[in-house]
């Protein structure tokens, strides 16, 4: 096969499986029918809502199996997952199962799990592939992930709606056929990662094409959600995957118009050198201002970049803590929004949590795109606070959005930068160790300090707080962590 067809045929199977593991968003669209046809307390709800994402953000398995065996036997395993966690949950809602609240714990993991191990796989693949080019590739594919709580919604609402039942039953089978399929194109390359560098015809194609793609696809999702609150209509759905069918263009090698390629690379005289057929010049990490070390520090940690070693090392915990606090920031704030929402006495939640999605999946594709630097998503993460402690009806609106910028964007900084500092050798059990960070951050903000300062801001005798003081304080506590971890990157992270 062509190196064109399958470097981008791995580029497309890591897309789709993305956006099938973006499944762990599911969660949103059957929340409410489980309380409502239950009987289940909130606090219920969030404990089946917590344990799926404790599957979820459980990698390291994911990382394991990828690094021994290579991408196809973690699809294969994630697919089993999937398909046992959605029956389990089918099987409670239709009465086949006692529908007690273990099993539906129980059915939210494994389902949740089996999602990580395809994104568990995509991200080592793509960050081995495409090691010249890890920001803009990781960008694309964290941003489809962003996006799939809204596509998944949408879908929803297009075919499914009212039937909860038959939606659950529906993912149980759709998801692992999709992500079986996508082992056509799973490989890993044996090549050398100076040598993986994207032509800049080929980069420009993923920014074209990808890119504007995703930018397509977040419009569309945003408008056709609001479009169908009321009624569905299967119309939007079968655009909507038409649309997720146009990223397979990135697999023919369509020619990008000079000026084009220019915009993108910026590189005026690379450009005529491949034209004219010469070899390019290695450019280097175009990632090093995520993490500001020499290549021979980059060089040294791929070496010895094995999951011990890389508890040993300061930077690593450096990106942890961050991750940490940033990650957990979002969640909080996705945890808690509809309760935001009443204590501020407004209604329409769910334009709110299009808000952070949308602002999510911008954040994660941006970062990659933009090469940010780790230093960004705290700081944006801490301005969003403090737009949301003000409490007015634009500070809630902007500050989602803004939340779920620096949440997004920290999924995709986080592998980029430890990829840069530890090379790609047992990275998916790198990757596994880092992403305990959302797990902890998420029981450290906002299970136990958001929970307990809403809770001392409740009335006697009362059971739900009102008024801005229910979450200021919380946000504001945000927003100081979010700014002590960007002069923890700055001062430390970039030191040599």
């Amino acid at each position: 096969m062509p190196r064109e067809y399958k470097l981008f045929g791995s580029l497309c199977a890591c897309l789709y499986l993305e956006l099938l593991g973006g499944g762990v968003y599911a969660f949103s669209v059957y929340s409410v029918y489980l309380r409502e046809h239950f009987g289940l307390t909130q606090g219920q709800v969030q404990l089946i809502g917590t344990s799926g994402n404790l599957g979820a953000w459980l990698l390291l398995p994911a990382g394991c199996l990828f690094d021994k065996f290579g991408p196809r036997p973690g699809i294969g395993f994630g697919a089993l997952l999937v398909f046992t966690g959605y029956m389990i949950l089918w099987g409670a809602m239709t009465g086949i199962l006692v529908p007690s609240l273990p099993v539906l714990c129980l059915g939210a993991f494994t389902a949740q799990h089996g999602c990580s191990y395809w994104d568990g796989t995509a991200v080592p693949m793509a960050s081995r592939n495409f090691a010249g080019d890890r920001g803009l590739v990781v960008g694309l594919l964290k941003g489809f992930f962003g996006i799939s709580s809204s596509v998944l919604t949408v879908v929803y609402q297009s075919f499914f709606r009212p039937s909860i039942s038959f939606f659950i039953l529906s993912l149980a089978l759709v998801l692992p056929a999709g992500a079986l399929v996508t082992m056509l194109g799973a490989h890993v390359t044996e090549k050398n990662p100076s040598e993986l560098m994207l032509s800049a015809q080929e980069k420009a194609r993923v920014a074209t094409l990808g890119y504007g793609l995703l930018a397509a696809l977040v419009v569309f999702v945003s408008t056709g959600s609001l479009y169908q609150r009321e009624r569905g209509s299967r119309a939007v759905g079968v655009a909507l995957l038409g649309l997720l069918a146009g990223f397979l263009a990135l697999l023919f090698p369509l020619a990008m118009p000079r000026w084009i390629v220019i915009m993108f690379t910026g590189a005026a005289g690379r450009v005529d050198r491949e034209e004219e057929g010469g070899e390019e010049e290695e450019q280097g990490a175009l990632l090093a201002g995520h993490v500001g070390a020499p290549r021979e520090e980059r060089t040294k940690c791929g070496l010895l970049g094995s999951s011990m070693f890389v508890l040993r090392h300061r930077k690593f915990w450096i990106i942890f803590v961050v991750c940490v606090t940033v990650m957990g920031t979002g969640i909080t704030l996705i945890n808690n929004v509809g309760n935001v929402v009443v204590s501020l006495g407004k209604e329409g939640v769910g334009f709110y949590v299009i808000m952070i999605s949308v602002g999510s999946t911008l954040g994660r594709a941006g970062a990659g795109f933009l090469r940010l630097g780790m230093v960004w998503p705290p700081i944006i993460a801490a301005a969003a606070q403090l737009i949301l402690s003000s409490s007015s009806w634009y500070a809630l609106s902007f500050g989602c959005f803004f939340t779920g910028v620096g949440f997004g964007a920290s999924f995709t900084l986080q592998p980029c930068c430890l990829a840069e500092v530890f090379g790609t050798k047992d990275f998916g059990k790198i990757l596994g160790l880092s992403m305990f960070a959302p797990s902890v951050g998420s029981i450290l903000l906002s299970v136990v300090m958001a929970t307990f300062i809403y809770d001392i801001h409740i009335p006697p005798g009362g059971e739900v707080c009102t008024g801005p003081s229910c979450f200021r304080f919380t946000f504001l506590i945000l927003a100081a962590l979010n700014i002590a971890c960007a002069l923890l990157v700055k001062v430390f992270l970039y030191k040599k």
